[in-house]
C-alpha cells in the first residue's frame, strides 16, 4: 500500500495528544500535514506491519498507524520546539563576523536615613580620698579707727588682714570610680538604592566576499532545518519503507 492510498482513507485523522498539541510547531503544520504528506512522500511504501495478508489495511492496523505517528512526535517534541526557536529567531546573520561591542554602565547610588539614635545615661562616677589633710592658720585681722570731735569730721576706719591657711597632706590617694553608663537605642534606618543603566553599542565590518560567503551559509542551513519537513519525515520513517 502506497501512503498516499493510507492517506486518502477517510478513517485516518492526524493524531491528537495533549503532550504537544498546544506546541507552536504543530500548530503550523497540522492544518496541512495529509497534504504535505501527500506531495513529498505519497509513493512511499507503508510498513507490511500493518497490512494484513492480503495486503489490505484493517482496523487494527490504522490504530497501530496512529499510534506510531503519536508516539514519533512525542519522542521528537525537544528537536521540533529546538527547530522552531531557531526557525522563528529574528537576527541579522552576517553581523557576527569581525563584530565589536561597547558597554558603558552608570552606576547612581543613593544613600537614606529615616528614624534617630537615642543615648540614655545612667549612674554617677565617684571620686573618694584616703591619706590625711592638715590646715594650719596664721596671721590676723587688725581694725583701726580714729574718732574725732568735730561735727563735721567723719570716724575713719582701717582694716589690715594678714590671714593665710596652709593645707598640708599626709599619703593623700585620690580614687575615682566610674559608675556612669551610656545606651544607645538604634532607630535609625540606613537605605542604600544603587540603579544601573547599561548602555551598549554594536558594529562589524567585513568585505563583499565574506557577506556574501556568510548569505550563502544561511540560506543552506535554512534548507536543512526547514521545520514542517523533519517533522513530516519523522512520520513517514516511523510507518513507511525507506
Amino acid at each position: 500500500m502506497k501512503l498516499k492510498e493510507l492517506l486518502n482513507n477517510p478513517d485516518f485523522s492526524v493524531p491528537f495528544n495533549n503532550f504537544y498539541n498546544s506546541k507552536p510547531w504543530y500548530l503550523l503544520i497540522s492544518a496541512d500535514l495529509i497534504r504535505m504528506l501527500k506531495t513529498w512522500y505519497g509513493r512511499r511504501d507503508v510498513l507490511d506491519d500493518f497490512l494484513n495478508r492480503s495486503g489490505e489495511l484493517e482496523a487494527d492496523g490504522m490504530e497501530d498507524i496512529q499510534n506510531c505517528i503519536d508516539l514519533a512526535l512525542m519522542a521528537n517534541c525537544w528537536k521540533y520546539d529546538h527547530l522552531y526557536s531557531i526557525y522563528s529567531a529574528e537576527y541579522n546573520p552576517i553581523w557576527n563576523y569581525e563584530g565589536s561591542e561597547k558597554r558603558e554602565t552608570v552606576r547612581d547610588m543613593t544613600d537614606a536615613h529615616t528614624g534617630k539614635d537615642t543615648d540614655t545615661d545612667s549612674g554617677t562616677d565617684t571620686t573618694s580620698y584616703k591619706g590625711s589633710q592638715k590646715d594650719t592658720n596664721s596671721g590676723s585681722l587688725q581694725e583701726a579707727r580714729t574718732t574725732y570731735d568735730s561735727d563735721t569730721d567723719y570716724d575713719t576706719n582701717k582694716t589690715t588682714d594678714t590671714r593665710a591657711t596652709e593645707r598640708t597632706y599626709t599619703d593623700r590617694q585620690d580614687e575615682l570610680k566610674h559608675g556612669k553608663k551610656t545606651e544607645t537605642d538604634y532607630n535609625s534606618t540606613n537605605t542604600v538604592h544603587e540603579a544601573v543603566t547599561e548602555t551598549m553599542e554594536r558594529g562589524g565590518n567585513m568585505g563583499v566576499v565574506s557577506t556574501q560567503t556568510m548569505a550563502q551559509q544561511e540560506i543552506e542551513l535554512a534548507g536543512r532545518l526547514q521545520l514542517l519537513q523533519s517533522i513530516t519525515l519523522d512520520i513517514v520513517s516511523a510507518i513507511c519503507y525507506n
